[in-house]
Order: C-alpha cells, then sequence, then structure tokens
C-alpha cells in the first residue's frame, strides 16, 4: 500500500482531531488529558462520547460534581473540609499589643 499525503490527511482527521478533542474535554472536566486524549485517539473518538457522560471533578478534592456546583464553583466535600479546618483556627485578634520587652 502506498501512502500519500492524502491518506496521511484523512488519518489525521479521523485519528488527531477526535484524540485532540477528546484531551480538551478530559482537562476542562479536571481529568488526565494525555491519556484521554490518547483513549480518543486510539478509539476514533468513542473515547470522547465516554467522557462527554461523566461527571466533572473537583479541582482541589476530586470529587465528582453536578453542573450545578461546577458552575457555581461549590464543592459539598470542599466546603464541609473547610468547616472542619478553620473550627480549630483561632481568629485573628483585633488589636495586637506591642512588645513590652525595651531593647538595649
Amino acid at each position: 500500500m502506498r501512502v500519500t499525503a492524502m491518506s496521511m490527511f484523512v488519518d489525521l482527521v479521523f485519528f488527531g482531531i477526535p484524540g485532540i478533542a477528546t484531551g480538551g474535554l478530559a482537562y476542562r472536566k479536571n481529568r488526565s488529558a494525555l491519556a484521554w486524549g490518547t483513549l480518543g485517539f486510539l478509539s476514533l473518538g468513542m473515547a470522547l462520547i465516554v467522557l462527554a457522560f461523566m461527571p466533572f471533578r473537583c479541582e482541589r478534592c476530586s470529587n465528582p460534581l453536578s453542573n450545578k456546583q461546577r458552575r457555581e464553583k461549590t464543592c459539598p466535600a470542599c466546603e464541609e473540609l473547610d468547616q472542619e479546618v478553620y473550627a480549630f483556627i483561632d481568629p485573628i485578634p483585633d488589636y495586637i499589643p506591642e512588645s513590652t520587652r525595651k531593647l538595649a
């Protein structure tokens, strides 16, 4: 079989574009763009269809998010974690007294 420029262009269209689109969507959904892009390249876009139905992930904790939570940038797991962490932190006092130690 002879390889021509036209056959290389057709291969690029049928393999490359789905791979790039899948990698871009994976990046947007906070998933591995390289792994999903490779799957999209090898599966002729079937990975794109699978990824389209997968939920978005939180940037901090990687828990799945609904579309509403993603738009509002709220994550129930991160909010609970923040509330637990902030409960143990002492608030900053309004007035910090100056040191009473004299310099020699």
